[in-house]
């Protein structure tokens, strides 16, 4: 009878020491630098930037954008403004773990390319956000005159 440890394996051996191995014999290829495509900082205080999956001075129709420091807050608007052009096949997005304040933005065009079908979209966002500032801004005036 021959002793066994987890997952079958014979005592003694251990996961690490064999991922460690593979490791080893793997080809060994140097990780691509992630702020290689950054587009660029946005404000002084917050560090928001945004970083595609490809050179931003290519026109792409399907491309993946890493929005760091955001969340479902801006990744579901945003989402809804990019869906809302015709010309858009897909877009989603993903919050790759709780912890991680960053969000993964996928999108999927006709022939447009995706930098200007955010754009667009940011624009359109903010168009709306103004309009619902202005919407509140009013009836809180109108309240407050209402009951003074």
């Amino acid at each position: 009878v021959k002793a066994t440890g987890h997952n079958n394996r014979p005592a003694g051996t251990c996961q690490h020491k064999r991922n460690a191995t593979m490791a080893a014999a793997a080809p060994q290829t140097e990780p691509e630098n992630p702020d290689r495509y950054k587009v660029g900082d946005v404000g002084t205080d917050v560090d928001t930037t945004l970083q595609m999956s490809h050179d931003p001075t290519e026109e792409r129709t399907c491309t993946t954008f890493v929005l760091q420091r955001e969340d479902h807050t801006i990744g579901n608007p945003l989402r809804y403004m990019i869906m809302k052009q015709e010309e858009v096949l897909f877009c989603g997005y993903s919050c790759p773990h709780p912890s991680e304040k960053l969000i993964h933005l996928r999108v999927q065009t006709k022939e447009q390319p995706t930098t200007k079908v955010l754009r667009t979209a940011l624009d359109n966002l903010v168009e709306a956000c103004d309009h619902m500032e202005n919407v509140f801004q009013d009836a809180c005036a109108k309240f407050a005159a209402a009951h003074p």
